[in-house]
């Protein structure tokens, strides 16, 4: 074989070497050294790495397997570049089995270590931030997808299942400060049937759309205050009952959080004012046949005016 040597000559004084440092690198078993200081030691065919070999970083790390057309095959060991580093199994010339992966810069430095198939994040595995945020589940595709856990940077957790990287179907969510959510969750948000809970006691239970209080629900709060009825994105809004803690009911209509049209307000005396309300401020009163055929044609869940005080 004819021996050959490259010699690069940089600015300045530094000679750097690289070529085929030992053997037969074009066609038998030889030793290259490239440009970065990293020798492969293994078998070629036409100049190229083809067969098996062994590649050593200038770090000691090594990635020992099967190459095809100067590409890695299959194998396991390290893998690594500019942008990212890869301990781990490979097959077919794409990650595969086991591995751990670093990114240098992704758009931010971020590490994973799991299962992987067909090059992709698949199976179990644990994908953390830089920022601190960690997600340990499972994944399909390359996506977060199926029962997991996501830590947030700011303290706050989902726990429950994912669908392409968005939480999706049953979770729950807490903050550090003490709030907590579970029920249902479409594309990252509280979408469905669900429940939340406040530090202070407040309690709310129904549906949501879009991270707010939306269709039927109850809201309680810790000094004795419910409401069930009607919400419309987070506010009151619609036909509902609030029983407040100084002993006063109101049954009727609401409008974006306000006591506000046709319904019932019972005193703490146990007096009934059957009536019309704008804003919170009653308007007029209207007798009780009249407001009841009104809610009963608007409203056909209301059901007379069966309230205990």
């Amino acid at each position: 074989m004819l021996f050959f040597l490259l010699i690069h000559i940089s600015c300045g004084p530094n000679i750097q070497f690289y070529g085929c440092i030992e053997g037969d690198c074009q066609d038998g078993i030889g030793t290259w050294l490239d440009g970065s200081g990293s020798t492969f030691t293994g078998q070629f065919r036409n100049g190229k790495r083809q067969g098996s070999g062994t590649l050593v970083y200038p770090s000691g790390e090594k990635w020992e397997g099967q190459w095809k057309d100067d590409k890695k095959w299959n194998g396991n060991g390290t893998i690594m570049s500019v942008w990212y580093k890869y301990v781990g199994q490979y097959k077919m010339g794409k990650r595969h089995g086991n591995g751990q992966f670093t990114f240098f810069d992704w758009p931010y430095d971020a590490n994973y270590v799991g299962s992987w198939n067909d090059g992709k994040m698949h199976g179990q595995g644990t994908f953390s931030f830089s920022s601190g945020a960690k997600y340990i589940g499972e994944w399909e595709n390359g996506d977060m997808h199926g029962r997991g856990t996501y830590s947030y940077y700011t303290g706050s957790m989902f726990k429950g299942t994912l669908d392409s990287d968005a939480l999706e179907g049953q979770g729950v969510y807490t903050t550090k400060d003490g709030y907590r959510y579970s029920g249902e969750f479409k594309n990252d948000h509280f979408t469905g049937k669900g429940k939340e809970t406040f530090p202070d006691g407040r309690e709310y239970d129904g549906n949501f759309q879009q991270d707010k209080r939306h269709g039927e629900g109850v809201f309680s709060t810790s000094g004795g205050d419910t409401y069930t009825g009607s919400w419309s994105y987070g506010k009151k809004h619609g036909l509902g009952t609030q029983k407040s803690e100084n002993g006063s009911t109101y049954l009727g209509e609401w409008h974006e959080g306000a006591i506000h049209g046709n319904g019932l307000m019972i005193k703490a005396n146990g007096q009934k004012i059957y009536g019309n309300w704008l804003d919170g401020l009653m308007k007029k009163q209207i007798p009780e046949d009249q407001v009841a055929a009104y809610l009963k044609n608007k409203y056909p869940k209301f059901d007379e005016f069966n309230v205990s005080n």
